[in-house]
């Protein structure tokens, strides 16, 4: 069953160029264009795309704070942007530059503040934050100021603070930003939690590849306000499966002169070299043989494209692909 239903959304906005002294010329900008998709109950969906791509524009519309030009879609049951107070209990909202708390009340009062909105007190809120500090241990700074909190505990007390109302949905736009790296393996294990024990439905709007890979099971992407790509994680790490990296370490810089057809440098420091083997064009055992036989090479190892290098080359297919239409 579809917790969330979207059908050709679209949203533009005007733009105005200054042409002369006093003069402006007025555009339309496109920022989504007829996008459709569903996502299931229970569902972590990636919503990525490069800079400017449509992301926060349909983030916006689908939490109701934009309305849009044309489409419809459905969050919870409800018209997002013309039952907008319904759907706030139905959803939890988390932007990782943006804070729900008081950042001089004591983190405690802020739930409490925020209960009081979702109807949520008393026994039955205080049950609810024990739920929560299990999950994610907020004991010991719960009755500290916001303001006085790391990031990584803010950023645990934040998802805290949109779970407080048990939403069936969570739209979390860089939630890691700016966190340590303990920080935020720590608060992606926190969700992968969140969504079995809850069954909430999560997506995620981010740029940090970990995210995407602990957390969502399958990537829709958006580019010039276009979906471009819709399919399981999974599915998308088996139709780059023909790329590898091949590293070589050596006791000196290695000079490559040329490379085969199919092959390109990703980096190359003091002492490694990193090379991009599409299989389609090239042989991993031949290329890897010859490399060994001309270089003085001490090491080397073979692996999958990285998660965040396979998401880059989606926007650089994507690009070329817009600059043919």
């Amino acid at each position: 069953m579809s917790i969330i239903r979207v059908e050709n959304l679209s949203k533009h906005f005007d733009q105005y160029e200054k042409v002369g002294f006093l003069k402006k010329k007025k555009s339309l900008f496109e920022a989504v264009k007829n996008i459709s998709f569903e996502i299931e109950a229970g569902e972590s969906v990636a919503f990525i795309g490069p800079n400017g791509a449509g992301k926060s524009t349909t983030l916006k519309m689908l939490t109701g704070i934009l309305y849009p030009n044309s489409g419809t879609a459905e969050v919870a049951g409800y018209t997002p942007w013309e039952e907008r107070s319904k759907l706030a209990r139905e959803i939890g909202v988390v932007f990782g530059q943006r804070s729900q708390l008081w950042s001089n009340l004591p983190v405690m009062d802020s739930y409490r503040l925020l209960g009081a909105m979702y109807g949520v007190e008393g026994k039955a809120l205080d049950s609810r934050v024990a739920v929560l500090d299990d999950m994610l241990d907020l004991k010991g700074f719960m009755n500290q100021s916001a303001r006085s909190l790391s990031l990584g505990q803010r950023m645990r007390c934040e998802i805290a603070a949109s779970l407080l109302h048990s939403p069936k949905i969570i739209f979390l736009d860089e939630p890691t930003i700016g966190l340590d790296i303990e920080s935020k393996i720590a608060l992606r294990i926190n969700l992968q939690r969140l969504a079995q024990e809850e069954k909430a439905s999560i997506m995620l709007t981010s740029h940090d590849s970990g995210d995407i890979e602990e957390i969502c099971q399958r990537v829709i992407m958006i580019d010039h306000g276009v979906i471009k790509q819709d399919a399981p994680l999974k599915t998308l790490r088996e139709d780059f499966d023909r790329f590898k990296i091949l590293t070589l370490h050596s006791d000196a810089q290695l000079d490559l002169a040329t490379l085969p057809e199919g092959c390109s440098v990703e980096e190359n420091s003091a002492r490694k070299i990193q090379i991009k083997i599409d299989r389609n064009q090239a042989s991993l055992r031949g290329v890897t043989a010859e490399l060994l036989t001309q270089y003085n090479v001490q090491d080397f190892s073979v692996e999958n494209m990285p998660l965040d290098a396979l998401i880059q080359l989606l926007y650089v297919q994507s690009a070329e692909s817009t600059v043919r239409e």
